[in-house]
């Protein structure tokens, strides 16, 4: 077996909600850091196989979030609502809804697997592709 180290560069991609600084790392693994603007925030979604673990740099975050249960029960699985503040860290699993809204302008590391599943965007405030779920009717 032999071992490598190698070079890459970064890409960044506009968002509605700010922009995001994307790069691949090791096989299974890719990095971004997210700029959400001061009041801004990113749709309503969940990935299908992808897991997700943010890490907030700067700013401040409130996230909405929901584990895979709350689109079916949402008395024993309710959708949550927390502040984050730098250091803070949120992990979202696959199937598990969130929204991240920018309450101070906001760096975010993400950090995921490179499983590319379709992400379902259920609520959008930039006229973005959604599905109408049922349960975030009221979200």
């Amino acid at each position: 077996m032999s071992n490598h180290a190698w070079t890459s560069t970064s890409d960044r991609i506009e968002k509605p909600w700010g922009h995001e600084i994307a790069w691949c790392a090791l096989p299974q693994i890719h990095g971004k850091i997210l700029h959400i603007n001061e009041g801004m925030r990113t749709s309503f979604k969940y990935n299908k196989i992808k897991d997700e673990v943010l890490f907030v740099l700067d700013g401040e975050l409130h996230v909405t979030y929901g584990d895979e249960n709350c689109k079916f029960d949402s008395v024993d699985s309710p959708i949550k609502n927390k502040k984050l503040l730098p250091g803070d860290v949120l992990y979202i699993q696959s199937g598990s809804p969130y929204r991240l809204h920018a309450v101070k302008e906001c760096q975010i590391v993400e950090i995921g697997n490179r499983k590319t599943g379709q992400v379902i965007r259920v609520q959008d405030d930039h006229d973005r592709e959604t599905r109408m779920e049922s349960w975030a009717k009221d979200l």
